[in-house]
């Protein structure tokens, strides 16, 4: 038979080929499963879950060194200190130089309240 492959000798792995395409989709894969899952099917171990607990709590115990506020889309830290501050503090203060002043607080407070549109 021209073309028929041996079998692989005893012993040896057969010749595997790269396909990124299928890696892609096996890191994708990966990436979605839970932490925890990852632990029970033996890809991760017990203790890399526990860190991702650990990490998950301390980003939700956050509150900013400046305006106290624990809710903010990204946490930054002070130069200075390394105290973590809300993303409007941590901008502020790195185009001024100085810690954003409570008046700004209190706007930005303001400026977020809902007001309806009076209907026509």
């Amino acid at each position: 038979m021209a073309g028929a492959l041996a079998p692989a000798p005893l012993g040896q792995q057969p010749l595997l080929f790269y396909h990124p395409q299928a890696a892609l989709a096996n890191e994708a894969a990966l990436q979605e499963m839970s932490a925890k899952k990852r632990c029970r099917e033996g890809i991760e171990d017990e203790t890399s879950v526990s860190d991702t607990r650990r990490r998950r709590s301390r980003q939700l115990s956050k509150v900013c060194s400046n305006c106290s506020t624990s809710n903010t889309p990204f946490w930054r830290k002070s130069s200075s200190d390394g105290q973590p501050l809300c993303n409007a503090c941590g901008l502020y203060f790195s185009k001024n130089h100085q810690d954003r002043p409570k008046d700004l607080w209190q706007r930005e407070h303001e400026a977020n309240q809902h007001i309806p549109h009076p209907t026509v």
